[in-house]
């Protein structure tokens, strides 16, 4: 079941508007155009970049072919050893 939706509600329910996913040719290349960011009062309050609708869109569907796992910290690369 997509989560974009309950995302965006989510995010204007607190108050904010939502940009996300946009084709960075007619904004003159710019880079941060397909990743997400929040506004209030159509100013950005994003200090880096967001998560894209292409990455949400992979770990949705990747949820449904691989269920979770509690990592563990002998598997975890960043753990440091004792």
């Amino acid at each position: 079941m997509p989560v974009l939706g309950t995302l965006v509600d989510a995010v204007r329910q607190e108050g904010f508007g939502i940009s996300s996913g946009l084709n960075p040719t007619p904004y003159e290349d710019f880079y941060q155009a397909p990743f997400t960011w929040l506004t209030h009062n159509g100013v950005s309050v994003t200090d880096d970049l967001g998560v894209a609708l292409q990455e949400l869109y992979f770990l949705e569907c990747l949820a449904q072919v691989r269920q979770a796992e509690p990592i563990s910290p002998a598997r975890c690369p960043c753990s440091v050893p004792a």
